[in-house]
């Protein structure tokens, strides 16, 4: 009897790993972003190795000037790959490891979503469903967004904790929806502000169906939204009101017009099967009347989220918050998680239920033909340390104030370019420089690092201004003549200190709500 209850994690996980298989070959392969998340990656390890906590500054890239790159990175993929580099895996090998266990997990989550939701049958039919769409399958063999590809795992983790807490109301359940909402926002933040609306509508269903009104929504997911955004404030608020700083809050990403995709790109046969399963509740109506609900929560965020994927929208990817996201296509992500969901519900009806495995079988064998390779290359581990690149696509993360982007790595760290001076001792991490200067007149001293808030320099421990270089952005600063020592620091700013402080106290009261038993 035992065997039973592992049997549906089974064919998941083979199903899972069938299309997973090209992760397994020796070598890596072309896609639009994988390489950069294995440079990532490297940075993240060097940054950790520095001890600068939270990582925020990546002073290796950018050719050596640097750019805050994990303040506007979503940075838990890379602290994943962190700790499990830390068990002998390549750079490469980690991040592959990553997107195969996206896979897998995000095929059991919907799994228990799908059986908590109705049953284990539809619990098996969402999953496969999922794991096998067009658009988790282009992140993996075309984009290669690791981030997006995780999001894929933490949507039905979310809606499987929110669904828990509602029916039983007790601290783990709480804790893992709230937990579950602060992963999504740290994994992808794109994808997090997309999928937030249809976890919202997930949440009125929910509470419709079994509570029959919406009054206890406010109090019981309320603190959940709250308790989520706090774990996430350290990255998430710098995030917000540090963006007027960078490239990236004065233009966009990409021309939206070229980005917009046809609905086909879910699937023909996922669609079907959803649709079928849509079908399935409306049949089912009159011996369960509030499947009216569910109608709905799939109806009409497919129907809106087709028509934002369509150019006819153009004009709302003009305002926020859609105008931060760039990318319509993006968009396929939820719509994805909707419409497996949806297919699930072909349990509801008999009929359906036989003509949606027939369905499944063939989405499996037709959706297969996307898990083709055509060519591997294999890099060691010091090709992707040694890459000092932007990791991004159109220099979105790089300071305002810099006219003239970096095209080569410098000569020297430090320099002199006015007076006479020498440089001696001289030693730099991510987050930190220090050297003795012994100058022999006024001098102007320029440090090869782009200026961005929280840098600092001290000459023999007293704070001196800093100015900006016109054209590169750079740090620079004039001395007296005189024998000095020289250190500078990237620290905090004041609202990067709040955050970090909702964050330490979030989850402090997290730690006081496992301790703390409740009254019977």
């Amino acid at each position: 009897m035992k065997i039973k209850l592992f049997i549906p994690f089974f064919i998941i996980l083979a199903v899972g790993l069938l299309f997973s298989r090209p992760f397994f070959n020796q070598g890596y392969f072309p896609t639009d972003d994988g390489e950069w998340a294995i440079v990532r990656l490297s940075e993240m390890i060097r940054e950790l190795k520095d001890f600068q906590m939270p990582p925020r500054w990546s002073d290796y890239l950018n050719h050596g000037y640097g750019y805050p790159l994990f303040s506007f990175t979503y940075p838990l993929p890379y602290y994943l790959g962190s700790f499990v580099h830390l068990f002998g895996l390549g750079l490469t090998e980690t991040v592959k490891f990553l997107f195969v266990i996206s896979v897998l997990l995000s095929g059991i989550f919907m799994y228990l979503l799908g059986k908590e939701l109705i049953d284990k049958k539809a619990g098996i039919v969402a999953a496969l469903f999922y794991v096998a769409s067009p658009y988790r399958l282009t992140n993996l063999f075309v984009r290669g967004s690791l981030g997006e590809s995780l999001n894929f795992a933490v949507f039905p983790l979310l809606c499987y904790g929110s669904l828990v807490y509602l029916k039983k109301k007790n601290k783990w359940s709480f804790l893992l929806t709230s937990f579950s909402l602060a992963i999504l926002i740290l994994t992808h933040n794109a994808s997090a502000l997309l999928f937030f609306p249809f976890w919202i509508l997930f949440l009125m269903t929910i509470n419709y169906y079994y509570k029959g009104n919406l009054k206890q929504l406010l109090i019981y997911y309320l603190p959940v939204i709250l308790l989520g955004i706090g774990v996430s404030a350290y990255f998430l608020f710098p995030a917000i009101f540090e963006k007027k700083y960078i490239v990236l809050s004065q233009k966009s990403l990409a021309n939206i017009g070229e980005y917009f995709v046809s609905p086909y790109n879910l699937g023909f046969l996922n669609i079907a099967g959803f649709l079928l399963g849509v079908f399935s509740l409306i049949v089912a109506k009159n011996r369960e009347g509030k499947n009216l609900y569910y109608i709905l929560f799939f109806l009409i965020p497919a129907v809106l989220g087709m028509f934002f994927l369509n150019s006819l929208s153009s004009f709302f990817w003009t305002m926020p918050p859609l105008n931060w996201l760039d990318f319509p296509f993006r968009l396929l992500g939820p719509l994805t998680f909707l419409i497996s969901l949806g297919a699930a519900f072909v349990v509801k009806n008999k009929i359906m239920l036989r003509i949606g495995y027939v369905i499944i079988v063939i989405t499996i064998l037709y959706n297969l033909q996307q898990v083709t390779v055509k060519e591997y290359f294999v890099k060691p581990d010091s090709y992707y340390t040694t890459n000092d690149a932007t990791t991004t696509s159109n220099n979105e993360l790089t300071p305002v104030w810099v006219k003239e982007k970096p095209t080569n790595r410098y000569q020297s760290k430090v320099e002199v370019i006015q007076g006479q001076a020498d440089i001696n001792s001289l030693e730099y991490s991510s987050n930190k420089i220090s050297f003795d200067l012994t100058s022999k007149t006024v001098s102007t001293i320029v440090i090869n690092t782009l200026y961005f808030p929280g840098w600092g320099i001290k000459l023999n421990g007293e704070e001196i201004p800093l100015e900006i270089e016109d054209k590169k952005g750079i740090i620079i600063f004039d001395i007296p003549s005189g024998k000095f020592r020289v250190s500078g620091k990237f620290t905090e700013t004041g609202i990067r200190q709040a955050a970090n402080l909702v964050t330490l106290f979030t989850l402090l009261f997290c730690l006081m709500i496992i301790i703390i038993k409740p009254k019977k």
